[in-house]
């Protein structure tokens, strides 16, 4: 199955990231490319219904491009290129025994500003530089018909010519509008690539389902080749231990009895640890996380509303008659008061569960650790980052304990999560 993607503006809407969460959870979607999410006391809220983790710039008051990530092991946040208007990860993909990285960025281009903002050229460059493939999901505010508007403007010509010179490609298929008012229509949500990524970008598409938000939600997905690393967990009940015991003997054959030298006790130290999770995961089955995640607050009231709406646009969009378009607004504004009325309840009865549980187990289930606090890049001494999870913890190493001999193994770069 192809790596899902949805590229989504959510203009600061509560309702909006309620009604996202619920489409990610059906269409059981990987990864979210999110511009102008709802931003409470200066963090991402409303996505958490989704499941997964959200990334965003951790030093932006009012953070207008985020990005989602399902279920995924090898993320490796990279706040040094994140800026109020551009989130980015690099993404280890992999099939069978191979693997690569893949950097994932969304942004949203203000419209007071360049087109397209300077950050995004000194993220293309770093990408060329270490020759990392690059994908792009933005809100461009920007219209030429090269990507299917139908008119050309100023900020348009300018994004096509950096588009020209970079070397980036646009992956949108089609004329169908992503911004969509009675007022206008019109193709500003563009999803850009790398040239070799362009022919792996499959099934791009525009849904036409009311998103509660001027801009529809885009799908599409990277193909076969690309496959998430997924979180897994190992029980160490299923562990044969039998078996174990006897790789772990076979394994230790051959380690020195005498040290000269601490550096000969780092040593066998390394081996030995090697050797006690390499036996242990031989021999413990790896099993795949499965996603419980539900929509509580969804239900036939909601169901109802949706379905009156969508009535009433399908009606405005045929007629083009500015009181039918009238009558959708209202119904819109009412169906997103619904939804948020609903998760409300969905939240008071879950609260009104909680108090009934044990002291215990309530301050369990409610004290959880913030779930943005991921490793990432670091700065260096000479101004760069840090580019692998590897790399920022023999860093880390070197800061909080110089001198120490310890060394950071590439495999580490997979624990890190």
């Amino acid at each position: 199955m192809p790596l899902e993607f949805i590229q989504a503006n959510i203009q600061h809407g509560k309702a909006q990231s309620a009604f996202l969460c619920k489409r990610i959870i059906e269409c059981q979607i990987k990864i979210a490319l999110i511009q102008e999410p709802w931003v409470y006391h200066g963090k991402v809220r409303g996505l958490g219904r989704a499941g997964g983790t959200v990334y965003y710039c951790p030093s932006a008051e009012e953070p207008r491009a985020c990005i989602l990530v399902k279920g995924a092991k090898g993320v490796f946040p990279m706040p040094g290129l994140c800026t109020r208007d551009l989130a980015v990860i690099k993404l280890a993909i992999g099939k069978g025994n191979t693997k690569r990285e893949v950097a994932i960025c969304s942004a949203y281009f203000p419209r007071n500003t360049e087109s397209p903002p300077r950050e995004l050229s000194d993220l293309i460059r770093y990408c060329e530089g270490i020759g990392l493939p690059l994908l792009v999901g933005c809100d461009s505010n920007s219209h030429h018909t090269m990507w299917g508007d139908k008119e050309v403007k100023p900020r348009g010509r300018m994004l096509l010519e950096f588009l020209t010179l970079s070397g980036m490609q646009i992956a949108n298929r089609g004329s169908v509008p992503t911004y969509f008012t009675p007022e206008r229509q019109s193709v500003i949500d563009l999803t850009l690539c790398s040239t070799e990524l362009l022919s792996q970008v499959v099934s791009w598409r525009v849904s036409l389902e009311v998103s509660l938000s001027d801009h529809r939600h885009i799908f599409f997905g990277l193909d076969e080749s690309f496959q998430l690393i997924e979180n897994g967990y190992r029980n160490p009940r299923a562990t044969q231990w039998d078996l174990y015991l006897e790789d772990l003997k076979g394994r230790l054959i051959g380690i020195p009895s005498r040290y000269e030298s601490e550096a000969d006790v780092e040593v066998v130290l390394n081996r030995l640890n090697s050797a006690t999770i390499e036996s242990f995961e031989a021999n413990c089955p790896l099993k795949q996380s499965t996603s419980s995640s539900k929509t509580p607050w969804w239900n036939s009231h909601v169901e109802s509303h949706k379905r009156k709406v969508r009535k009433l646009f399908n009606k405005a969009k045929r007629t083009k008659n500015p009181n039918h378009w009238e009558d959708y607004k209202s119904a819109q504004r009412e169906y997103k008061k619904v939804i948020r009325d609903s998760i409300r309840d969905t939240w008071r009865a879950s609260c009104e569960d909680i108090i009934q549980l044990p002291s215990a187990a309530r301050l369990s289930k409610v004290l959880t650790k913030d779930p943005g606090a991921k490793l990432g890049a670091v700065s260096l001494p000479d101004g760069g980052f840090t580019s692998s999870a590897g790399e920022t913890l023999q860093h880390l190493l070197s800061v909080h304990f110089p001198g120490s001999a310890g060394t950071v193994a590439k495999e580490d770069d997979s624990r890190t999560e």
